[in-house]
């Protein structure tokens, strides 16, 4: 019995060691609803993981409420006006044997600002594959949270 008890004591300790911390960053004097359209840039980084989430980032700025422009046709589909609602979304992957960490940043177009980060990790997947989906997945909710137009 108290083999059991130490065993479970060791197991609870290393589960809550471990790091799978995910946050958000948001201006506090950015006003997101001043925005409607939001750009995927082309600068990503993290391979393809990150490539393969390209789609589901578009989908869900789409969901959130914002018109999704292609960073090749900001110039050509947008008027002067309408680059003040636009901001750039830019998403890094950087992943270890025991961690992955996604960080989508949002950037004014016009002020070339950060206007908002948001990161997740994970580090429970069974391989760097499935830590680098989590992670993703993780960035997006945090991302759809603070961002979706009501």
């Amino acid at each position: 019995m108290g083999n059991k008890c130490i065993f479970l004591v060791i197991i609870c300790l290393t589960l809550s060691s471990c790091n799978t911390t995910s946050n958000s960053i948001v201006t506090p004097i950015i006003d997101m609803s001043m925005y409607e359209f939001a750009s995927i840039g082309s600068d990503v980084t993290g391979g393809s993981a990150v490539m393969g989430a390209l789609m589901d980032l578009q989908n869900s700025l789409m969901s959130c409420g914002y018109k999704v422009i292609g960073d090749t046709r900001i110039n050509s589909t947008l008027v002067q006006e309408d680059l003040t609602k636009l901001f750039i979304v830019t998403m890094g992957l950087t992943s270890t044997t025991g961690q992955s960490i996604c960080i989508i940043n949002l950037t004014d177009y016009n002020t070339g600002l950060i206007i908002a980060s948001f990161k997740g990790s994970f580090s429970w997947g069974w391989d760097i594959e499935d830590n680098q989906k989590h992670a993703i997945e993780n960035a997006i909710i945090r991302m759809e949270n603070a961002i979706t137009k009501k």
